[in-house]
């Protein structure tokens, strides 16, 4: 499979002087080989490649690479990352609820980020195995997996002067246990047991639960722990894009989260029309999280483990509904309550929706000839980080505006290939001054990353899909 595109065309709808839309290269490749035996054995082999570069910031003459970096402040951001992968597995046609298999990825990725006056380059290494064995207990009732599992990774990287390496190699083991009975209850019972070289054990347990109430209404449920170690920058390389000074306020311990959800399902036929209704409830509480503080300085940003609460809660409702024949609808609704500690206080996480919504209409004719896709996006406000004041436009408000997005689509299908084209962002909705002290960008109110709305305008767009077959 390939994949490749280029996009060396300035873009600049509000005429600020800054790239709408980056001048970008892309170029993928992806290879994969599968073997089966036709008795037991199965395995795939595959490679994959990207190369992606990205050049925006301020409009300059002459090429992107003879830009002063100095004079004006530009971005310029290449990604490589190689992958290679092995599956190799045993099956039992007389048994099968029984198999053995083996996984292994080896990966490759390099960072090169200059964005003004600040440069982080990162290179990760990461060796990944995992092997499983599944089977029965006296019946398909009882099934159970266990396995091991093993990751090696390397991180060198650099921020302007400042090198740092980290290596972790973490073993480990797991297993679960499944319990079914008829078709109305599975239970699925996890635990998994890690050894981080620097961080000692760490268990892991989680649960899933279904409970069918009737064929139509089912109920799911699930809690588990989950683990990970942060890479402070990597993570949050948006904030390279300021005037505001990086401070490390201590080492950061990882991050360890408790997860909860349920989902309440019903589907139904209405006049041979079939719909459904779904609603999802998760929250997530953190035992501790790298805090990325934008609110207690307007200077600078700071970076510490969290002291205090931190949790996220989501519902969405979801309602899906044939009307007639060909002709559908999806109306969706999501609310996320997302609030951290900072420096003792609670408050919402910066540019986090409280409120969307969606809905989508699709029609197909008869004969499956033509296609049309429309879909209406509304996007709450969103709380802004403090930002200082712009010498223009002054102060932005503590929170964003809400704004609405169209998108439609029509699709002409021929007996080789379809010819689609569309509208993105009907209503030409823009975040209008995205960037505070564009003017001037080396000042210490610079600040590039409070953006919460689109800033690319209408986009309207063709193509053309060929098949060989």
């Amino acid at each position: 499979m390939l994949h490749g595109n280029y996009m060396n065309r300035t873009m600049d709808a509000n005429n600020d002087g800054w790239l709408d839309v980056p001048h970008s290269k892309q170029f993928n490749v992806y290879n994969r080989w599968q073997y089966d035996s036709g008795k037991k054995m199965e395995s795939q082999l595959g490679v994959k490649f990207i190369y992606d570069q990205r050049h925006g910031g301020q409009e300059h003459p002459g090429a992107d690479a003879e830009v002063n970096r100095t004079r004006y402040f530009v971005t310029d951001i290449t990604n490589m990352r190689a992958e290679a992968f092995g599956k190799l597995g045993f099956v039992f046609p007389e048994k099968p609820y029984k198999s053995f298999g083996n996984i292994m990825q080896v990966t490759y990725h390099d960072l090169d980020a200059g964005i003004g006056l600040k440069n982080y380059t990162a290179t990760e290494k990461t060796f990944y195995y995992q092997g499983i064995y599944q089977n029965i207990i006296g019946t398909t009732d009882h099934q159970y997996s266990a396995g091991v599992v093993y990751q090696y990774d390397i991180l060198d990287d650099r921020f302007n002067s400042f090198a740092s390496y980290w290596q972790q190699s973490v073993p480990g083991v797991f297993a679960q246990y499944t319990y079914s009975y008829l078709e109305k209850v599975k239970l699925i019972a996890g635990l998994r047991e890690d050894y981080h070289d620097k961080q000692g054990w760490i268990f892991t347990p989680r649960f899933h639960g279904k409970y069918n109430f009737t064929n139509d209404l089912i109920m799911r449920a699930s809690v588990g722990e989950s683990f990970r170690v942060p890479y402070i920058l990597a993570d949050n390389i948006s904030m390279l894009a300021s005037s505001k000074e990086l401070v490390f306020d201590e080492i950061i311990q990882p991050e360890r989260a408790w997860n909860y959800g349920v989902n309440l399902t019903q589907r139904w036929v209405l006049k041979e029309k079939e719909g459904a209704l779904s609603i999802d409830l998760y929250r997530t509480d953190f035992m501790n999280q790298l805090i990325v503080d934008q609110y207690s300085d307007s200077a600078s940003v700071h970076f510490y483990n969290l002291k205090g609460k931190s949790y996220s809660n989501s519902l969405q409702v979801t309602f899906n509904q044939d009307l007639i024949e060909n002709l559908g609808v999806r109306l969706a609704y999501k609310t996320d309550d997302v609030k951290a500690s900072y420096e003792g206080v609670v408050k919402q996480k910066p540019l986090v929706p409280k409120f969307r919504a969606l809905f989508n209409t699709f029609y197909s004719t008869a004969n499956n000839h033509w296609k049309f896709d429309y879909t209406l996006v509304w996007e709450g406000p969103k709380r802004l980080a403090n930002t200082g004041t712009d010498v223009v436009y002054g102060k932005l408000p503590d929170e964003s505006p809400d704004f609405y997005v169209m998108n439609l689509q029509v699709t002409k299908l021929f007996k080789r290939f379809e010819v689609y084209g569309g509208v993105e962002n009907i209503l030409d909705y823009r975040q209008l001054h995205p960037i505070i002290n564009g003017n001037n960008p080396f000042s210490t109110a610079f600040d590039a990353t409070q953006v919460w709305g689109p800033i690319e305008g209408r986009r309207i767009y063709a193509g053309l899909r060929f098949s060989i077959k």
